[in-house]
């Protein structure tokens, strides 16, 4: 299983993982695991406590619902899909033990593990998946990820708006057999069907109790709820039917609504794990060195959106005599500390596709003050006043003061910063009412897709800054469409995003790093793609501190 952080749909603009966390130190919260482990401890299992940052309780366990990266965190212990994600980011078995592709890509055939049950001891079939792909699409969750995610599958649309009872791209063809028909050929599916929006939920369970099912919750995942506190933890104990290796420990999902206060208790022994939603990056200095303490490259880019509806920013040489004016590690060291490093690429360490060096514009004053003079602006002369837009928060406008001064001192030009509160700044972007501002986007799946056809193909809802390329446009196509051959696919994305990045499309300026906490005691568990991988929960223990 691999539980991690990435954010949910659309997070654009939201603080990544809230890792820059420079508030005011919060008291100690007192965190009870309660008398509900009690079963848990006669059993003989020992708990491991997990902290998740930055809420008081979950909004939601229903994988439906998914609302935030917290829910996302706790449903992923809980529920599997078809497939899952892998610890080295692919798609590997879960629900389903195999599967087949059709030749044109559009049709995948599930066959289900023999014997698979949920957490209560139902028997999972075919028409469980039917339903619960179709509950996701249906109207009363077309306000959610949903749609996004598994919008290709055929009938998608038209489930979602209403205009259809069922959706028409999912059959169960027996009991233990699925089919799966999309609308268009989509190489990213399978990283889709791995995501929690997709997971199979127990139908008989949610007609029988409503929306109370969610307080006991089970799934065919590796834990199910023994008791959710609210208000303070989630109390899972393991899956008696869970088809893999089983867990011998319990968890306790610990709510702390300051990460300062996550780390003061994980510091005095109240927690094995903390970081894994958010880390408080003032705190980073006092766990350097300690061997408790991972850092690691996180799914996720922050970037400068360059809005070519503007003039002068609709001229190439003006785009990157910008991006060659920016020293980023120095920025970056400025603006972010240590939990981030400087890049020069739009997909960030560990996505596949993912190229060690990058050919987006490097630091270089003398390049940048000679493409700013060709593009008519020498010395900066002339050129017209623009603005930096900011979101709210001091990391944003230290981001945003560092990187003008930076095009000042380089190219002797003048930019303006506005700072908005985040709903404001965010209609900014959607309303294309902005120049030049900074966006964090974190994957919401593990493919390239998600970021450079998401972000820079013409027309696309999230290219915010209108850049257009019919050659991008065409390489992202056929990548996005290619299924059954991963090496071209992968190539053919590298192959747009370097074209993407000659051009100052955006200007690329830092991957975040995920800083997690895991207690010295704990073995089986290891960070990697910016999370916490459990690659077999019966390897996982907790020793005694």
């Amino acid at each position: 299983m691999y539980v991690t952080a990435v954010t949910s749909v659309l997070r654009r603009t939201e603080h990544i993982r809230r890792l820059l966390c420079h508030g005011v130190c919060c008291l100690l919260l007192v965190l009870p695991i309660g008398s509900s482990l009690h079963a848990a401890h006669a059993a003989g299992l020992p708990i491991l406590r997990w902290a998740d940052e930055g809420v008081a309780d979950l909004v939601t366990l229903d994988p439906a619902s998914i609302g935030d990266e917290n829910a996302r965190l706790a449903i992923g212990f809980i529920f599997e899909g078809l497939v899952r994600q892998g610890p080295d980011l692919t798609m590997v078995a879960a629900a389903a033990n195999r599967w087949a592709v059709s030749k044109d890509g559009r049709t995948y055939t599930f066959w289900l593990r023999p014997g698979l049950r949920f957490g209560d001891g139902t028997p999972v079939t075919a028409a469980d998946v039917v339903y619960s792909l179709d509950r996701a699409l249906s109207p009363a969750f077309g306000h959610t990820s949903n749609p996004y995610v598994l919008g290709t599958i055929e009938g998608a649309a038209a489930r979602s708006a209403g205009r259809s009872s069922a959706l028409s791209g999912v059959r169960a063809l027996s009991p233990t057999v699925v089919r799966i028909t999309l609308s268009t050929p989509t190489g990213s599916f399978l990283a889709r069907l791995g995501q929690p929006d997709a997971a199979i939920v127990p139908r008989r369970r949610i007609q029988q109790q409503g929306s109370l099912w969610t307080e006991h919750a089970v799934g065919t995942g590796p834990f199910i709820v023994q008791h959710w506190q609210h208000d303070q933890s989630l109390q899972l104990v393991p899956n008696p039917y869970y088809y893999g290796p089983r867990p011998r420990v319990a968890l306790s999902i610990v709510f702390v609504p300051e990460p300062t206060a996550a780390f003061k208790l994980f510091q005095t022994g109240g927690l094995d794990v903390m970081g894994s939603i958010a880390f408080p990056a003032d705190q980073v200095y006092r766990v350097d060195g300690d061997p408790q303490f991972h850092r690691s490259p996180m799914l996720a880019t922050t970037f400068l959106m360059l809005n070519e509806r503007h003039a002068p920013l609709d001229r190439g040489r003006v785009r990157e005599a910008l991006a060659h004016a920016l020293n980023k590690p120095p920025l970056v060291r400025t603006v972010f500390g240590t939990l981030a490093r400087a890049t020069d690429g739009m997909l960030p360490p560990g996505m596949p596709g993912y190229d060690l060096h990058p050919r987006g514009a490097r630091y270089d004053p003398a390049l940048a003050r000679a493409l700013l003079a060709q593009a008519g602006y020498p010395g900066g002369r002339g050129f017209p006043a623009l603005v930096f837009s900011a979101d709210e928060g001091t990391q944003n406008l230290l981001l945003a003061s560092t990187v003008a001064r930076q095009w000042h001192d380089v190219l002797g030009i003048n930019v303006s910063i506005t700072q908005a509160d985040h709903n404001t700044y965010n209609q900014q972007l959607t309303k294309l009412a902005f120049q030049i501002a900074p966006v964090a986007w974190t994957a919401d799946w593990p493919d390239p897709q998600n970021f450079l056809t998401q972000l820079l193909r013409t027309g696309s809802h999230n290219n915010n800054g209108g850049w257009s390329n019919a050659r991008f446009d065409r390489l992202v196509g056929l990548a996005d469409r290619l299924v059954g051959d991963t090496p071209r696919r992968l190539s053919l994305y590298r192959s747009a995003e370097a074209l993407a990045m000659q051009d100052a499309a955006t200007i690329p300026i830092a991957n975040p790093l995920a800083g997690i906490l895991i207690r010295s005691t704990v073995t089986g568990l290891r960070v990697a793609g910016g999370g916490v991988v459990v690659p077999d929960w019966s390897h996982v223990h907790v020793g005694a501190s």
